[in-house]
């Protein structure tokens, strides 16, 4: 019996905690779903559900960026920020991967022939 209170207390610390993380990643995925509603977008339910799964994750890698390099007061605008325009930031990178994986790759070749 203590095991599942102890479980519970561990969820709910979780949640605590993560709070302020979790409503900002909510709130920019109500940014972004309505957003496309008034655009008039149509998409079928798998689509959206896409749609949503890549701004949770985009929302929680700015998150995750933020409360790691001390930025908690800044990642109450860019958690949704990023949240909202994640999809679109995917779908560049998506459309643009060579020249990105191209300048990574050159910049760090070239930064071990200099040494």
């Amino acid at each position: 019996m203590e095991e599942k209170h102890y479980i519970l207390n561990e969820f709910v610390a979780f949640l605590s905690k993560s709070s302020v993380w979790i409503i900002t990643i909510l709130s920019g995925v109500i940014a972004k779903i309505s957003f496309d509603v008034l655009g008039g977008r149509r998409l079928s339910f798998i689509q959206w559900c896409a749609v949503v799964g890549i701004s949770v994750f985009g929302g929680y890698m700015m998150g995750t960026w933020c409360d790691s390099n001390g930025w908690e007061k800044q990642g109450r605008w860019m958690v949704p920020l990023a949240t909202l325009f994640s999809e679109k930031i995917i779908m560049w990178c998506m459309n643009n991967y060579d020249p990105i994986l191209r300048y990574i790759f050159l910049k760090k070749k070239d930064k071990e022939e200099n040494q």
